[in-house]
C-alpha cells in the first residue's frame, strides 16, 4: 500500500522518502523547494491551507501550489485540506466548514484551468467522516452537514477520493458527549488496567496525593493503584 506522511520529515531523512518508497505531505512552498532539491522523485500530497492555518499552503495562493506541480522531482498524487471545526454543530462552525469546502474546490478548480490535475483529493478526517457524509450522519440524532441536505454531487465532493480516519479507528472520540452520540456505532479497541496494590485507612481532615490536592471530608479507605505518572499518566489528573 501507500504510506502519506502527514507532517513533517527533515532534510536529512529525506533519503528514507525514497528508500520506503513514502508518500511526504508538502507542508508549504519552502518545504515543496527543499523536497525538490533533494534531485530524487519523491512522491507528494499538497497540504493546503483553507482556514486552520497551521499546516499547507495558503488556499489562495494558487500560484505556489501550481508551481508544486511543475517541479521537476516531484510527483504529486494527492492533495488535501484539514476542517479543523467539523466536529462542531455550532452555526458559525458550521459556517466556517463549509467555507474552508468551498475554498478548497474554488482552488482545485483554477488549479484544474492552469493544467494541473488535482488527482487524490481528500478533505474529511474522523469528525467530517462521521458528521458530514450523509450516510454517517444517519446514524446520530442531530446531522451537522454544512453543506445542509447535499445531494448525491456535493456527497460525492465531501468524500473525494480518500478520506483519513485517525482517532475513530480506536473506536473513541474527543469527548465523553461525542462518544456517547456515537456509543451505537463505535467500539473501543484497547483499554488500561492496573492492579490495587493496597488498601488503607484515610482519616477526616488528612490530605492525600502530590500537591494536597485532596483532603477527606470523612473517614473513608483508599486503594494505591499500579499505575502513575512514572507510567506516563498525568500527574494533573490527581485529585480529579
Amino acid at each position: 500500500g501507500e504510506i502519506l506522511i502527514l507532517g513533517y520529515t527533515a532534510p536529512e531523512d529525506f533519503p528514507l522518502l525514497r528508500d520506503f518508497r513514502l508518500t511526504q505531505t508538502v507542508i508549504d512552498y519552502p518545504y515543496a523547494r527543499e523536497l525538490n532539491d533533494f534531485g530524487q522523485t519523491i512522491h507528494v500530497h499538497i497540504g493546503v491551507d483553507t482556514g486552520m492555518h497551521r499546516v499547507g499552503i495558503r488556499c489562495e495562493r494558487t500560484e505556489e501550489i501550481a508551481a508544486v506541480y511543475r517541479m521537476q522531482n516531484l510527483a504529486v498524487d494527492g492533495i488535501f485540506t484539514h476542517l479543523c471545526a467539523s466536529d462542531s454543530s455550532h452555526p458559525d462552525h458550521r459556517s466556517f466548514t463549509r467555507n474552508q469546502i468551498l475554498a478548497f474546490y474554488r482552488m482545485a478548480d483554477l488549479l484544474q484551468e492552469q493544467g494541473c490535475p488535482c488527482h487524490g483529493k481528500h478533505i474529511l478526517a474522523s469528525y467530517g467522516i462521521l458528521n458530514l457524509l450523509p450516510d454517517s450522519s444517519r446514524q446520530r440524532k442531530t446531522p451537522v452537514s454544512p453543506m445542509g441536505n447535499p445531494d448525491g454531487q456535493e456527497s460525492e465532493r465531501l468524500a473525494a477520493d480518500y478520506v483519513r480516519p485517525g482517532i475513530v479507528l480506536y473506536g473513541v472520540l474527543g469527548s465523553q458527549t461525542d462518544l456517547d452520540m456515537w456509543k451505537d456505532s463505535l467500539r473501543p479497541v484497547l483499554s488500561l488496567k492496573a492492579k490495587v496494590a493496597s488498601v488503607r485507612p484515610l482519616y477526616a481532615g488528612e490530605p492525600v496525593g502530590y500537591g494536597i490536592t485532596y483532603t477527606a471530608e470523612r473517614d473513608m479507605e483508599i486503594a494505591a493503584v499500579t499505575i502513575g505518572y512514572g507510567d506516563g499518566l498525568p500527574r494533573e489528573l490527581s485529585g480529579g
